[in-house]
């Protein structure tokens, strides 16, 4: 009689191995996770990918992510033998919308005050940012851009800067001229003139002359 043994090479599968525990991306954004069972040349290789709440985060079938709204979702890897899984948290952040140009309130040789918009902090050069509308201690008669943008949180990015209100401060008095330099008037006669006065530059907060 012929007896035939049958021999095999055949690993199984122990695990498995997110790339990953947890990571970030974007509203619309998408992302590539990898998994590997354990040992990496087990036999069996297949894997499932799920999201528990696909809502936030959708994955197919070989473990590309993509974001769908603000909030966090768990992302799990499946064996298809012995139905060992691993996960990832992913966290999306969604990005605010871009303010719209500051409105100028008020305005003084030394200060610029605009409209207050909800949640906004306000910078005059782009870089240095603070939650107040209004701006002290300026030169006067300079010219400021005026920049709005909304700050990130937690699940939000910062939005990009609003487009610049161009606002100058009031410029200080720096000579005053009269209409005529000199008049003549005679004694006894009702004749009469009127002296106007104008002030240098034209872009001054208070024109009051004292006569």
């Amino acid at each position: 009689n012929l007896r035939i043994k049958a021999f095999t090479n055949r690993i199984s599968v122990e695990g498995v191995e997110l790339s990953e525990e947890e990571c970030v991306i974007g509203v619309g954004d998408q992302k590539m996770l990898t998994a590997n069972p354990v040992p990496a040349y087990a036999t069996n290789q297949k894997l499932t990918w799920t999201s528990d709440d696909e809502t936030i985060v959708t994955v197919n079938e070989n473990g590309q992510i993509t974001g769908v709204k603000a909030g966090t979702a768990n992302v799990t890897v499946t064996t298809a033998e012995g139905g060992y899984t691993d996960s990832c948290i992913v966290k999306v952040m969604d990005k605010y919308a871009t303010p719209s140009t500051p409105v100028l309130l008020s305005r003084t040789e030394n200060t610029i005050k605009v409209k207050a918009m909800e949640g906004c902090q306000y910078s005059i050069d782009g870089t240095t940012w603070q939650d107040s509308n209004e701006f002290t201690g300026l030169t006067p008669g300079t010219e400021y851009n005026i920049y709005a943008k909304l700050p990130g949180n937690s699940n939000y990015y910062e939005s990009d800067m609003s487009q610049p209100l161009v606002v100058s401060t009031y410029s200080l008095i720096s000579s005053v001229k009269l209409s005529n330099t000199e008049a003549t008037l005679y004694l006894g006669e009702t004749d009469s003139i009127t002296l106007t006065a104008s002030v240098s530059p034209e872009d001054v907060r208070v024109k009051t002359l004292f006569w």
